[in-house]
């Protein structure tokens, strides 16, 4: 585990620190530890005690049994878990359970703004890589485990390329990504809802045997889209890894695409069943979607 490797994460937390006391139990806070003396320093500091951090943000624990506080710069991310709030939970795992999100007011990082967050815990983040690729077994598995998880590593690889073609082409649609992530979309929010219901209405007519060479535009992501949710359903029968694809086929049926799970965002939880601990770039496909659940900022 490390320590204050992050010094941005210590500052904009210790900044908001107040303020999260207030809105969530001390044991959800995340945990500080004394830094030992450095060779240029003379004087001990305090620092947040981190997981593990990625491009957008870092996983720190707190002192609530299987519970861990995230600070993230990524909207895609916080605004999914506003969505996973208010929606129907997924009732066999698959992906970590999320207890409450607020945003960072007038805080950023690379002027980005900044969300926290509270999830599940999950264990041997990054274990399903060791399936992928050439390796023919996989020590502590038996057979049959290697046979599955190969599959499902091979499958969710397919569904991650499909699902960044579609947003890509989604996004080139949208002319502007402001427009597809903006919490103030102002008069573009109605042009965006009757993208996304075009969209919608491609992807519930689409042929996914249909050569995507021959189709362009929105008719070319209803395509893209109908063959990440056949992807989905063969996730969802190869049994290591079926609740995740029970996943990504129940939020695609609530108009949103997981756009950005990869293998080194899948984790264990507690139980050991493989499940997905980061969303990645969550993509609303239905018109419902054209403004996200609002997120409390603080």
């Amino acid at each position: 585990m490390s320590l204050g490797e992050t010094p941005w994460v210590d500052k904009n937390l210790k900044q908001a620190w107040p303020r999260l006391a207030r809105e969530v139990p001390e044991s959800w806070l995340p945990r500080w530890r004394m830094m030992p003396k450095s060779p240029t320093s003379r004087h001990e500091k305090l620092a947040i005690e981190e997981f593990a951090c990625g491009h957008y943000g870092c996983v720190m624990p707190t002192n609530e049994q299987g519970l861990v506080c995230k600070i993230t710069s990524d909207p895609t991310e916080a605004r999914f878990v506003a969505a996973y709030l208010e929606l129907p939970k997924p009732v066999d795992g698959g992906i970590v359970k999320y207890e409450k999100v607020l945003g960072l007011a007038d805080q950023q990082h690379k002027r980005r703004p900044l969300y926290v967050l509270w999830r599940e815990e999950a264990y041997d983040i990054g274990f399903m890589t060791k399936f992928f690729g050439w390796r023919s077994s996989v020590e502590g598995y038996d057979d049959y485990q290697v046979r599955d998880f190969k599959e499902g590593a091979k499958l969710l690889e397919k569904f991650l390329e499909l699902a960044h073609a579609a947003r890509t082409d989604m996004i080139k649609l949208y002319k502007n990504k402001v427009v597809m992530f903006s919490e103030e979309y102002g008069h573009r929010q109605e042009v965006f809802g009757r993208l996304l219901e075009a969209i919608w209405q491609a992807f519930e007519s689409a042929n996914p045997e249909s050569d995507i060479r021959y189709h362009k535009g929105v008719s070319r992501v209803g395509v893209l889209l109908r063959q990440c949710y056949g992807l989905a359903m063969e996730i969802a029968n190869t049994d290591q890894v079926y609740r995740i694809g029970s996943v990504l086929t129940e939020y695609m049926d609530e108009g949103i695409l997981l756009a950005d799970v990869h293998l080194d965002n899948i984790g264990k939880d507690s139980d050991g069943n493989a499940t997905i601990t980061d969303p990645g770039h969550a993509v609303g496909i239905h018109p419902r979607w054209a403004k996200w659940p609002e997120i409390r900022t603080i």
